[in-house]
């Protein structure tokens, strides 16, 4: 098994709050028996979150509301986020099945147009 962990990511406005909503997750076809799942962490937080996925850290989730998704020959994957917070990191856990890892090809962040500012 292997993590990604990506940096910080503030889409540009690091003193807004703004809705981070979705992530997608391009891959090669996902082989049998092994899965992916998102981890978030929202402004920098220590505590909090799942305790599964480490201090501050939270699950993501798919359209059926499970943190792993595991759909054989899958090329992409989206996962839902919606948090609002100032900047967030994101993770990826890559759940191997024998000599067989997932291989992820880009992680991409869609952010909501709309900022807060308190």
């Amino acid at each position: 098994n292997a993590i990604y962990e990506g940096l910080e990511f503030d889409d540009g406005g690091p003193f807004l709050k703004k809705m981070f909503d979705t992530v997608k997750l391009t891959m090669t076809a996902l082989a049998t028996g092994t899965s992916i799942s998102v981890r978030f962490k929202p402004d920098k937080a220590t505590t909090g979150g799942a305790s599964s996925a480490g201090a501050g850290w939270r699950y993501a989730v798919t359209g059926g509301n499970e943190t792993t998704f595991s759909e054989t020959d899958a090329t992409e994957a989206i996962f839902m986020i919606g948090d609002v917070a100032k900047v967030y990191e994101v993770a990826v856990d890559l759940n191997a099945s024998s000599n067989t890892s997932p291989e992820i090809l880009s992680v991409t962040t869609y952010v909501s147009d709309q900022r807060y500012e308190y």
